[in-house]
C-alpha cells in the first residue's frame, strides 16, 4: 500500500480545490481504511515478543491488513460507519446535507483504494483471495 504520508498528500491537494470547508473530515475518511494495520500494529506490540524475527511480525501484519476498511464490498458500509462516527464526536466537521456527507467520506476513501490499486498484491475485494493492482509500486 502506499504510505500515510502519500495518502494524505493526494487527499490535501483534492481536499484543498473541492473540499475546502471540510478538509480535516476528508484527510481523516481518506486514512481510516488502514486503520486494520494500527490494529495489526497494537497486536504485535502487545502479543508478540520482542525478539520475534521480521518476517514473522510481517506475516502477523498481513493477516490484519489489507481487509475488511479496505474493501470494495464492504465500502458503503464502512462509510456510513464513519460518517456516523464523526458525527457522535463532531457535528461541525460533517456537512449538515447526509448526502454530502456521504460523498465527501466515499470521495476520499475512494482515492485512498484507488491508490492502494497502484500496487500489486492488494486485495480489494477482501475477504475473496482475488489479488488486484497495475503494478506501478510493488507489494512487499
Amino acid at each position: 500500500m502506499p504510505d500515510p504520508i502519500t495518502h494524505l498528500s493526494v487527499s490535501y491537494v483534492v481536499a484543498r480545490h473541492r473540499f475546502r470547508n471540510h478538509k480535516v473530515l476528508f484527510l481523516c475518511s481518506t486514512i481510516i481504511p488502514d486503520i486494520d494495520g494500527l490494529i495489526g500494529l497494537i497486536y504485535i506490540f502487545l502479543f508478540l515478543p520482542s525478539n520475534t524475527p521480521r518476517e514473522e511480525m510481517a506475516k502477523v501484519f498481513q493477516a490484519f491488513h489489507p481487509s475488511l476498511p479496505a474493501s470494495f464490498l464492504f465500502l458503503p458500509f464502512f462509510v456510513l460507519l464513519v460518517l456516523f462516527a464523526f458525527r457522535f464526536v463532531n457535528r461541525k466537521l460533517v456537512p449538515d446535507s447526509f448526502k454530502d456527507a456521504y460523498f465527501l467520506i466515499l470521495a476520499a476513501m475512494l482515492i485512498h483504494l484507488g491508490l492502494d490499486l497502484l500496487m500489486t498484491g492488494n486485495k480489494p475485494f477482501w475477504p475473496f483471495q482475488l489479488e488486484a493492482g497495475i503494478g506501478i509500486i510493488p507489494y512487499n
